[in-house]
């Protein structure tokens, strides 16, 4: 069996992906290769469907089971949380050609006629109907209806509007990944956690104190932050320096807004072309098409509701302000005063120590306690799945619902350079007889 032949064997098995294998040197050296072949087999399939006569059209003609998107969900997981050039460049050759084919399908009125056809004519279930219904639905949201040339317009936007996307977070990757703080003065920090203190001190030690440090760096103590979630927030409510916070928050609020990962012309871009498609679709705004598959009925309508949330917490909020300035004797509080001082406030003023409240969050218990209310609200079963993957911090788990494997939870939770911040989730896989696979990443 040649590697290809063993790559498509990998994502045919039904049990949890083989990531370790999927995402090594020598997979991903023939990723793209894999992924044109496969496309290829997905546009005869396509084609061949769209040669079916009606009459002989069955519901199960639309159980797809997509070795081209398990593969390319892969990929992309992979590169939101090992970000590479190698899986850069894949994607980045590989994605316009799917675009393409993508848009070839969105718009395909015979696809639409077939499946139009199968909801009228076919005897169908409730969940076969609700799954024609949103097909239908999402062929009109397009503008199948549209005459050619605007179908066109909207290809070309769609096509554009993934490109930047990508570009766009990949910005915000390299921009984190390149953030780093350097503190010397153990006094302004001295009343971090223990653990960020040890964690930013080793780092200093491994970057300043190896052979290959850096030229002309003095090689006294110091600690090394960079742009993990739980670094930025020790420092916004421990350190007491004002200007060391100030620094932290406009790193923050300028991720990826200067230099050569400068997101902002990317933003007007998008924003520009999301106007445009809205417009061509017969919207006002492209608030208005987002809505379409929202509850909320109008932009207006959110505006009145956080209108109201406003105009109640806004007091409460001035009187807390006012609270620590008068506790504090403070003339002025800035944003990146107020963690600080709330803290100081809870501790000094209530006897609440957040040192001590973090222990009873350590990320084994609430695992443990979430574990617990998830069995127990949804009768399930969870048993954690031995497996090798590219981090030795993943973990999986089985879940088990009535003595059968519905699903697999892959947790993936602290931060690391490289990967995409925020909390967010993956669908890798969600074919029900092949098991769906469900990648969650948390930080905080």
């Amino acid at each position: 069996m040649n590697l290809k032949e063993k790559i498509i064997e990998k994502l045919n098995y039904s049990g949890f992906p083989d990531l370790k294998f999927l995402g090594s040197k020598e997979v991903l050296d023939l990723a793209l290769e894999v992924l044109e072949e496969l496309l290829e087999k997905e546009k005869k399939e396509f084609y061949k469907f769209l040669e079916k006569k009606n009459e002989t059209l069955v519901f199960d003609d639309l159980e797809d089971d997509s070795l081209l998107d398990y593969f390319w969900s892969i990929i992309n997981h992979f590169e939101n949380v090992e970000s590479s050039e190698a899986l850069r460049k894949i994607i980045e050759e590989f994605m316009p050609k799917l675009q393409d084919f993508g848009n070839e399908v969105a718009y395909s009125k015979p696809y639409f006629e077939k499946i139009s056809y199968m909801r009228e004519n076919l005897e169908l279930d409730l969940e076969q109907k609700r799954i024609l219904d949103l097909a239908i639905k999402a062929y009109k949201d397009r503008g199948i209806d549209l005459e050619e040339e605007k179908q066109e317009e909207l290809k070309k936007i769609n096509k554009k509007l993934s490109e930047l996307s990508e570009k766009f977070g990949n910005n915000i990757v390299d921009s984190k990944k390149e953030f780093e703080y350097i503190i010397k003065d153990f006094e302004v920090i001295k009343d971090l956690p223990k653990d960020v203190l040890d964690l930013t001190k080793n780092a200093y030690k491994e970057k300043f104190s190896s052979p290959q440090a850096p030229q002309g760096v003095e090689k006294k103590e110091g600690y090394l932050f960079d742009s993990d979630p739980s670094s930025t927030s020790a420092i916004m409510k421990y350190c007491s320096d004002r200007k060391i916070r100030k620094d932290f928050e406009v790193a923050s609020y300028t991720t990826a807004s200067s230099g050569k990962f400068d997101n902002r012309a990317i933003i007007l871009e998008i924003l520009k072309l999301k106007d445009k498609k809205a417009k061509i679709l017969g919207y006002k705004n492209y608030a208005e098409l987002s809505l379409n598959s929202k509850m909320a009925d109008s932009p207006e309508q959110i505006f009145e509701l956080i209108s109201g949330i406003l105009q109640k917490a806004r007091k409460k909020a001035e009187d807390e302000v006012e609270e620590l300035k008068k506790y504090f004797s403070l003339d002025k509080i800035e944003t990146y005063d107020l963690a600080y001082y709330s803290r100081k406030l809870k501790s000094e003023k209530y006897d609440v120590d957040e040192k001590e409240v973090k222990k009873y969050f350590e990320f084994e218990n609430v695992l443990k306690y979430l574990f617990d209310f998830v069995e127990k609200f949804f009768s399930l079963e969870i048993k954690e799945l031995k497996v090798d993957s590219y981090n030795e911090e993943i973990r999986v788990y089985e879940i088990w619902k009535d003595k059968k494997l519905i699903s697999y939870y892959f947790l993936d939770a602290f931060y690391r350079k490289g990967k995409r911040p925020g909390a967010w989730a993956d669908n890798l896989r969600s074919k029900e007889y092949l098991k769906p696979h469900s990648p969650l990443k948390e930080e905080g």
